[in-house]
């Protein structure tokens, strides 16, 4: 299955867009974008789903408190009637508004892009002690553009000229202010109208990006709030699509729940993580379930990694393989006691397992889930 970019048509994936370049064709199979929660009467999250659920929904996407304007990545199967459903798990009678952005969507045949996975690395890091990628800090109103294309000397972690999107993770540190950051392929004119991260002050916050390439292979960030003030933007990539049928081709599953290293399930993982220690979890041949399985022959996989009981603020970092020190890229950050999800476009080890690690206060420990949405592999 093929990745083509596409626009904002809403939560009907079918949906007719005036614009052409923006509209989800009938035979589209499974969506990439934005989930954002608005409104929030409770704590809570949201399960977005291809079937209308029967009972809570076993797995989550998005987690949130109260009030807090706070997004999530997806990668998520469709349903056979071009449909998406969304669940918010609160408190009874609670409600919450929801908000979709599409960024693109697969089709089952050879006419989009194929997936290249890369082992995670960071292409930029705005702060002062850094400034990977970009000179400055952003200036709220005043874009931003970054070179993606030709920046790694390791060619097998290169994203090449050819590479018309990429998958990633983008995070805002040292916020002077809340708001959010929106990720596009051009220079915007006026202010975005599609928001990639929503952040209150102060909070280092990240979300992983499916997001299409400007034909000079550059990505423009805007930061958008108060007039004049500031925030600090690092990016780390996880991979890129190419046109034609060089990559991974990608399989939907059933979102489904690998990993909850709580002491009431211990799957996956047999006990919650401590600061500084690895922990090895499987993902291939898990389920006899071949709507929820992936396979042996994966190359990587889509999911969504959440952090819960975090007794210290920190982050967490998922690779391919186990970490010689401290990880050097992020994948979800969080203050103590936060349960905070991020999508994941994650390669897999040869042996089809993943590494988490938790970095924070020396001795503190955090538990840790994994849901998977579906699978790339060759051939």
């Amino acid at each position: 299955m093929k990745l083509r970019p596409a626009g904002r048509p809403g939560a009907q994936a079918r949906r007719a867009a005036g614009d052409s370049a923006k509209n989800i064709p009938s035979n589209a199979i499974a969506v990439t974008g934005n989930i954002t929660a608005v409104n929030e009467g409770s704590k809570g999250y949201f399960s977005l789903t291809p079937t209308r659920p029967s009972g809570t929904p076993s797995t989550s996407t998005l987690n949130f408190p109260a009030g807090d304007i706070r997004a999530n990545a997806v990668t998520a199967p469709l349903g056979s009637d071009g449909k998406l459903w969304v669940t918010f798990i609160g408190a009874a009678g609670k409600k919450a508004d929801v908000i979709f952005d599409v960024t693109g969507y697969f089709v089952p045949n050879t006419s989009g892009a194929t997936y290249v996975p890369l082992t995670p690395n960071r292409l930029v890091d705005s702060r002062a002690g850094t400034r990977l990628g970009l000179a400055a800090s952003l200036t709220s109103g005043t874009p931003a553009s970054f070179k993606v294309t030709g920046r790694n000397r390791d060619a097998s972690q290169n994203v090449p000229a050819g590479a018309i999107a990429v998958t990633g993770n983008l995070t805002a540190v040292g916020e002077g202010s809340r708001g959010y950051f929106s990720l596009t392929p051009t220079r915007p004119t006026g202010t975005p109208s599609t928001s990639t991260l929503n952040f209150p002050k102060g909070d280092v916050r990240a979300n992983s990006v499916t997001v299409p390439l400007g034909s000079s292979g550059v990505l423009w960030v805007t930061f958008v709030v108060t007039a004049g003030a500031k925030a600090d933007v690092v990016f780390d990539v996880t991979g890129y699509f190419v046109a034609g049928t060089s990559g991974a081709t990608y399989v939907p599953l059933i979102p489904s729940r690998l990993v909850d290293s709580r002491s009431s399930t211990h799957l996956g993982i047999p006990t919650s993580l401590t600061s500084g220690t690895p922990a090895g979890c499987g993902v291939t041949s898990v389920s006899a379930d071949p709507t929820r399985n992936v396979p042996p022959d994966a190359i990587a996989i889509t999911g969504n990694l959440t952090a819960v009981n975090e007794s210290s603020k920190g982050y967490l970092s998922l690779t391919p393989t186990r970490p010689a020190g401290v990880p050097s890229t992020s994948t979800v950050n969080f203050p103590a006691g936060d349960i905070r999800a991020n999508a994941v476009t994650v390669t897999l080890g040869l042996d089809g397992r993943l590494w988490v690690t938790f970095v924070g206060t020396a001795g503190m420990r955090a538990d840790v889930v994994l849901d998977v949405t579906g699978y790339f592999t060759m051939g």
